[in-house]
Parts: structure tokens; C-alpha cells; sequence
């Protein structure tokens, strides 16, 4: 099997034969469902397909495929795995379900952390600096008592926990209780505002 990728959306096509050829392949009954593997788990994806010069050709682009899978999730399971990955450090996978245009806020935020950041790198570069395995705060970091709450509006999801770790420079034995408000739009992370004790406890 060859894969042909960076062909162009189009086929090299103008607009309007793209649009009649698309149009052309998907009123035929050429449907399959593409079953795949990742790191979260089976996937299952329509396709369309057209025999065509001694080949088959498989229609879909990967990145569009996997931003419908993860929209069929809801608001609840994508924070919950959000802070799945927050708990165990993984920074990349709190990346993964992290809007582009996301801002981070935490109103009450403890001394010497921004109280909002905006934007996904520079949201991913404050996690890395906070809890990252590499260049985080902390020796060891958990979160625990998650529980996680649908809001009135679909695209909101609150959710109660607590948090502990050790700090690196100081052996200090960090604990602290968060209600935090996500707005999920297009199933990814876009507003994510944290709430906590500004009053450090030990």
C-alpha cells in the first residue's frame, strides 16, 4: 500500500472542479469506515474511496478526521482528560486538548504567577515552568477528589479537586483545593479559569 501525502485538498484542482469532483465521489455509494490505532485509544473514521488507474484512492485528511473524533466527545471527558494528564505531569497532553486561542486565568493567583496567559504556547510554556517534569516546580505532583461538573451551557464544565506536590527548591509540601471553570468549544479547551486558596497551607 502507498500513502501519497501534501497532495493538496484540492487534487490540484481549481475551486470550482474540486467542488464538482468531491461533489461527484460523495453521491456515489463508495462509503467505508477506516479503523485506527493512536495513543488514546481505537478509532473508527468514514472514508470515501474511488478505483481510479489500477489504484485506490482514499478521500480525508487526517488532522480534519481527528478534530471530528475529538468533538464527538464531550465537554466533561475532554476536561476529564485534561486533568488525567495534569495529574500525571504530561504537559504535552494537556497540550493536545488545548484550543489555539485559549486564555488561562486564575484571579487569585498565588505570588509570582501571572494571573492570566493567552494563547496556546505561551499557555504551554507557563505549564511546562509550573509542573513540568523537566522544568517544573515540583519533585512530584498529584491531583485528587476530581469531580467533575456539566454546566448549564454545553460548552461549560466546572470541576472541584485537590492538588499536592513537593517543591523543588524547598522540599515545601504544596496542598491546595481548586474549583475551576472550562469552556470547550470545538472540542478542544478554550477558557480555562482557576480559582484556589491564595493563602499557601501546608
Amino acid at each position: 500500500m502507498k500513502l501519497i501525502r501534501e497532495t493538496g485538498s484540492h487534487f490540484d484542482l481549481d475551486e470550482e472542479a474540486a467542488r464538482r469532483f468531491m461533489n461527484d465521489v460523495l453521491a456515489r455509494p463508495l462509503f467505508a469506515h477506516l479503523a485506527t490505532a493512536c495513543e488514546h485509544g481505537p478509532r473508527e473514521s468514514p472514508v470515501w474511496f474511488l478505483w481510479e488507474d489500477e489504484a485506490i484512492w482514499i478521500i480525508g485528511n487526517h488532522k480534519k478526521n481527528n478534530g471530528r473524533e475529538e468533538h464527538r466527545m464531550n465537554g466533561t471527558e475532554i476536561v476529564r482528560r485534561f486533568l488525567e494528564a495534569e495529574a500525571k505531569q504530561d504537559v504535552r497532553g494537556m497540550a493536545n486538548v488545548l484550543a489555539e486561542d485559549i486564555v488561562f486565568e486564575m484571579p487569585f493567583a498565588l505570588p509570582g504567577l501571572p494571573d492570566r496567559v493567552e494563547g496556546k504556547d505561551p499557555v504551554v510554556e507557563f505549564l511546562e515552568k509550573f509542573l513540568g517534569k523537566e522544568r517544573g516546580m515540583f519533585t512530584g505532583w498529584d491531583l485528587h477528589n476530581i469531580r467533575i461538573y456539566p454546566g448549564g451551557d454545553p460548552d461549560l464544565v466546572f470541576a472541584e479537586l485537590d492538588g499536592q506536590g513537593v517543591v523543588a527548591q524547598s522540599g515545601y509540601q504544596y496542598r491546595q483545593k481548586y474549583i475551576i471553570l472550562f469552556r470547550v468549544s470545538d472540542g478542544r479547551v478554550s477558557h480555562w479559569r482557576e480559582y484556589l486558596n491564595p493563602i499557601l497551607r501546608q
